[in-house]
């Protein structure tokens, strides 16, 4: 009630609030969708509030989209594929709206305890040749962090990487499309 009592006499935070609304207007978690209307009395402060309140809308409109990218699971074996038990799970595909990402673990040629990710990226309606020079990061828990482009082809590879949980992030100037704890891990 408290809440609701300043947000009917403040122009700031009821401006904040219609803000907030909108942009999680697509939100499942919201349970309450709020609408506030400014107060009467505070009309006078509504023209010098106006011009902050549009300046934050643009800087709120710029933020980069974060995008988790959802794991589609493998496709059915066939029969005689079936008995074969795999612990595995490479290669493995990731979709996130009109991206698809493929990623395959190969060990690495180096050392025999380093690994090396392989990636593919394409982008519905688009040429390969678009995609090149997006910037891919792969950071750790600990903080590792390795920064490769995609070629001319979709590409990217990270070589001589250690065995940890990763996450991966293909930063598009318009967003960024995350995968979330990515196991890397050496496999007999």
């Amino acid at each position: 009630m408290a809440v609701k009592l300043h947000l009917s006499s403040c122009i700031l935070c009821s401006a904040e609030i219609a803000t907030l609304s909108q942009f999680l207007a697509n939100d499942p978690v919201l349970v309450e969708r709020v609408s506030v209307q400014p107060s009467l009395s505070n009309n006078h402060v509504i023209r010098a509030v106006k011009p902050v309140v549009s300046h934050l809308r643009d800087v709120s409109s710029g933020q980069i989209r974060r995008i988790i990218a959802t794991f589609l699971p493998p496709q059915p074996r066939l029969a005689f594929q079936r008995e074969v038990a795999s612990t595995e799970a490479w290669p493995r595909s990731y979709s996130a709206e009109d991206f698809n990402i493929s990623i395959q673990l190969d060990r690495g040629a180096s050392r025999r305890d380093s690994l090396q990710l392989i990636g593919f990226v394409t982008h519905r309606g688009s040429s390969l040749e678009s995609l090149q020079g997006i910037p891919v990061v792969l950071t750790s828990q600990k903080h590792t962090v390795y920064k490769q482009n995609i070629d001319e082809l979709g590409n990217f590879v990270f070589s001589s990487i250690s065995p940890a949980s990763y996450t991966l992030e293909l930063q598009l100037p318009d967003c960024t499309i995350v995968i979330e704890q990515l196991p890397v891990a050496l496999q007999d």
